[in-house]
C-alpha cells in the first residue's frame, strides 16, 4: 500500500486520512488500518483540489513562526504616540463592520431576493440602486487602510491615515451623491412592494429573525451609508486630538476632517431636501382634491401636524416652505380616478383639501393652551398662493400624543420658514427695483 502512495505531493492536496493533522484521526490507528486495507490504491483521491481548511501539522517545517504582533497589538503598543493608535484602530474596526454590513446587503439580502424571484428585476434594481458602487468603493478604501496598518507597514511616527481619506474624497462624494439621489425612490419601491407582495413581507420579517443579518431590518441596512458618512468627521476629529502637531499626518488629518465634514453636511442637506420632497408627494397623494400645482420643484414639505378647530373638527396642517395647507380628516377611505380614468385604490385619501395660506400674508399668534391663530393679511402679494374666499382668521388647537412639544416644534419651524420667505421677498423686491432703475435702450 505504501508503494502506491504518490510521493512529493504538496500536503494541501492530500485527501488521505493518513496525512491528516487532525488529532482524532491520529488517535484511531486501527480504524485507519481497516480503511486503508479496504480500498485499492487507485481509489484514493490524490489529485484533489487544495483544501482551504488545511493547516500544517506539527512536524511541517513551513508552519508559520509564532508571533505576538498583530495589527491590534501593533497599533496599541507604542507608549509614546499619545494613544494615536487607539483612534486609528477605531477607524479600522468600524470600517470593517461597515464593510461587512454592505456585504450583507449585497450578498445576502439582494442575492436571496434574486435567487428566490420574490421581486422583479426592476424593483430589485431600484431598491439597491448604487449599492454595487459603494461596495466597490469601500473594498478599495478598506484595503488601503488594512495595508497602511499592517504589521509590516505601520509606523506610529510616519504612517498617514488622513492621506487615505484625501485620496478617496472625490470618489466618495460621487458615489454617495448617486446613492442618496436614489434612496427616496428605493424607499418608495420597497414600501409599494411590501404593501402588495406577501412573500416580500415575509422575507423582510425573516431578515429580522436571522443571525446572518444581525436581526436587522432591510430599511435600517439601507440607511447605513448615510450614517457612516456622518461618522467620519467624528473619527477624524478624535484622531486629530491624539496626533502630535509635528506628526507628518497632522496636516493630512486636518484637511481630511474638512473634506469629510463638508461631505457630511452636503449629504445631510441632500437627505433633508429629498425627505421634504418625498413628504410633499405624500401630502398630495393623501389629500383629496389637492390642487396639482401643490407639486413644485421650488416647494418642500417641512412638517405636518394634527389640529382641531373651535367646533371640534379634526384637521391636518402641512407646513411647507412657502405656505400652510389646511385639510380636514375624511370619514372613510376614498378611491379616486387616476390620470387614465380608472379607480385608484392603492393610496387611501386620509384628508380633504380646504385651503392654502401664503406665508407672506400670514400673521401668526400663540394663544395659550396649545391654541394658535392664523390671520391672513388683507394685502395680497402679486405672487400670492392663498386660496381666496375663505375666512381671514382661523384658530386651531394642536392635537396629538404630546401637544405641547409638538406645538413648540411646529412654532419653531413655522417662524423659521416665515423668516426665510420674508428675506426672499426682500431680495426679490430689491432685484425688481434694480431692474427698473436700469436705463432702457
Amino acid at each position: 500500500m505504501e508503494d502506491a502512495i504518490p510521493s512529493g505531493l504538496d500536503p494541501p492536496l492530500l485527501r488521505s486520512p493518513l496525512y491528516s493533522a487532525d488529532a482524532m484521526v491520529l488517535l484511531a490507528p486501527h480504524l485507519i488500518d481497516s480503511i486503508t486495507g479496504s480500498f485499492p490504491a487507485e481509489a484514493w483521491d490524490w489529485q484533489s483540489t487544495p483544501l482551504s481548511s488545511w493547516t500544517p501539522g506539527p512536524s511541517d517545517d513551513r508552519k508559520p513562526k509564532p508571533s505576538s504582533h498583530t495589527v491590534e497589538t501593533n497599533l496599541l503598543s507604542d507608549p509614546n504616540d499619545g494613544k494615536r493608535g487607539h483612534a486609528v484602530l477605531e477607524i479600522l474596526t468600524t470600517e470593517r463592520t461597515y464593510y461587512q454590513e454592505l456585504g450583507i446587503i449585497k450578498n445576502v439580502c439582494r442575492q436571496r431576493l434574486v435567487e428566490r424571484e420574490i421581486l422583479g428585476k426592476i424593483a430589485i434594481q431600484q431598491i439597491f440602486a448604487g449599492m454595487d458602487d459603494l461596495y466597490a468603493l469601500h473594498t478599495s478604501f478598506l484595503a488601503r487602510l488594512e495595508e497602511t496598518v499592517s504589521v509590516d507597514q505601520w509606523s506610529p511616527t510616519h504612517s498617514s491615515i488622513g492621506l487615505i481619506f484625501l485620496e478617496f474624497k472625490e470618489e466618495m462624494k460621487k458615489r454617495y451623491t448617486t446613492y442618496i439621489n436614489n434612496h427616496q425612490s428605493s424607499s418608495k419601491t420597497m414600501g409599494e412592494e411590501e404593501a402588495k407582495n406577501p412573500e416580500f413581507r415575509k422575507f423582510l420579517h425573516d431578515l429580522t429573525k436571522s443571525s446572518e443579518t444581525k436581526r436587522t431590518e432591510l430599511k435600517d441596512f439601507l440607511v447605513r451609508p448615510m450614517q457612516r458618512m456622518t461618522k467620519y468627521p467624528l473619527l477624524l476629529k478624535e484622531l486629530a486630538k491624539r496626533t502630535p502637531e509635528f506628526h507628518p499626518d497632522a496636516t493630512n488629518i486636518a484637511n481630511a476632517w474638512d473634506a469629510m465634514s463638508d461631505l457630511a453636511a452636503f449629504i445631510n442637506e441632500k437627505m433633508r431636501t429629498a425627505n421634504m420632497q418625498t413628504a410633499l408627494f405624500a401630502a398630495y397623494e393623501s389629500t383629496l382634491n389637492c390642487p396639482p400645482t401643490f407639486i413644485s420643484a421650488k416647494r418642500s414639505c417641512v412638517m405636518d401636524i394634527d389640529a382641531v378647530d373651535r367646533r371640534g373638527n379634526t384637521h391636518h396642517l402641512y407646513l411647507c416652505s412657502d405656505l400652510i395647507m389646511i385639510s380636514v380628516h375624511v370619514a372613510e377611505k376614498t378611491s379616486l380616478l387616476n390620470a387614465f380614468g380608472s379607480k385608484r385604490t392603492d393610496q387611501p385619501q386620509q384628508y380633504r383639501f380646504i385651503r392654502w395660506i401664503d406665508l407672506q400674508e400670514l400673521v401668526f399668534e400663540e394663544m395659550g393652551n396649545d391654541w394658535v391663530r392664523f390671520t391672513v393679511s388683507e394685502r395680497r402679494s402679486p405672487h400670492s398662493v392663498s386660496t381666496p374666499n375663505h375666512p381671514s382668521v382661523v384658530e386651531f388647537k394642536i392635537d396629538g400624543a404630546a401637544p405641547g412639544s409638538q406645538r413648540r416644534e411646529f412654532v419653531r419651524a413655522l417662524q423659521s420658514e416665515m423668516k426665510s420667505v420674508q428675506q426672499a421677498a426682500v431680495v426679490r423686491l430689491n432685484n425688481e427695483a434694480a431692474a427698473a432703475a436700469q436705463p432702457s435702450n
